[in-house]
């Protein structure tokens, strides 16, 4: 637990040191490892956010109302925890904003790839940071990802867009192969 504490100050006094971060680098997570990672994947309408400290780092805490699950079950409202935020009633205020994490509008509709945070039952993260959120057009048609302030690699190569994933999915054909890669898990 100590060593995980002294690994929050150090992220957040580097993020913090005023020093300019362009992206987060994140191993790129195919559709199906975003399945198979996450506890939860709901269809949801965004609600209102919050800022707390989470081992003391500001986190915003953003809440949701499930429109469908698609894996998984839970009770509403599900509360999603975004790494990054201002905590103004701090001791000393903090702000730290984290390159490649999703920006959630209140009154917005996605599709969040979840899981249960340690030892804070109920408080969720995503999947992947930004890969874990999949945006719903206003009529609920299409599904896109912003990954932008994320520099995804793999484990063998660097750099670029994951390859074989579209930039817009009919949101029909996203939860068509959210259902396959389940299945295959079930296997």
């Amino acid at each position: 637990m100590l060593y995980f504490r002294n690994l929050c100050l150090i992220i957040l006094l580097s993020l913090s040191s005023g020093l300019p971060s362009e992206a987060t680098t994140l191993e790129i997570m195919p559709l199906g490892q975003l399945t198979q990672n996450a506890q939860l994947i709901l269809e949801v309408e965004i609600g209102s956010s919050r800022v707390a400290a989470i081992h003391g780092n500001p986190f915003t805490l953003v809440d949701v109302v499930v429109e469908e699950a698609l894996q998984g079950t839970t009770t509403n409202p599900v509360t999603v925890a975004i790494p990054g935020g201002e905590l103004i009633n701090a001791p000393v205020p903090i702000q730290v904003e984290v390159p490649g994490a999703p920006r959630l509008f209140p009154g917005s509709r996605a599709i969040l790839f979840l899981e249960e945070i340690p030892g804070n039952p109920g408080l969720y993260h995503l999947v992947g940071l930004s890969q874990g959120v999949f945006y719903l057009s206003e009529d609920g048609s299409t599904a896109r990802q912003d990954l932008r302030g994320a520099h995804l690699v793999t484990p063998t190569t660097t750099g670029g867009a994951p390859t074989g994933r579209p930039d817009a999915w009919s949101r029909d054909a996203l939860v068509a192969q959210i259902r396959a890669a389940r299945t295959e898990v079930t296997r």
